[in-house]
This record gives C-alpha cells, sequence and structure tokens, in this order.
C-alpha cells in the first residue's frame, strides 16, 4: 500500500499524520474554530491524487455512507 506523510502546524501545535487507504481514521483538527465532522470516525477508500492529495474519499462509520473529507490533516489515525 502507498503511504502519504503530511505535515501541517496551526497555533503552534504540529502534527504528522500518515494516510494510508484502507485504515480507520478519527476526525480531530488541530483548529478548534473547526467543527464540520467532528470526531467522525471514517475509512479511507481513495485519494485525489497520487503525487499530493489534498482530499479523500471516506466511509463514514456512523451512517455507513461515501463522502469526501477535504482536509487531510484533520485525520488522525485509530490505533487498533
Amino acid at each position: 500500500m502507498e503511504k502519504h506523510v503530511i505535515e501541517t502546524g496551526f497555533n503552534g501545535e504540529w502534527r504528522k499524520v500518515v494516510i494510508e487507504i484502507g485504515k480507520e481514521y478519527v476526525v480531530l483538527p488541530l483548529n478548534k474554530a473547526k467543527k464540520k465532522n467532528v470526531g467522525r470516525h471514517c475509512i479511507l477508500l481513495e485519494l485525489n491524487d497520487s503525487f499530493m492529495p489534498t482530499e479523500a474519499t471516506v466511509k463514514w462509520l456512523d451512517t455507513n455512507r461515501k463522502g469526501k473529507q477535504k482536509t487531510l490533516t484533520d485525520l488522525v489515525l485509530v490505533d487498533s
């Protein structure tokens, strides 16, 4: 599987995210003002670009629907 490492920071906090298709993630943005999808769990299905992905298609585990996650840096890997 292909892995992407994305680093981001907000207000002095830094996070490094390893994005891999098929893994489970939870939406936890560093910016506390972001409220959309906070706390939702999803499985990453597809990235929009193989070189520098900016968004992903996910399957939301609470509704079993597919959707878009516009900010990959808001995703945190769920430990199994």
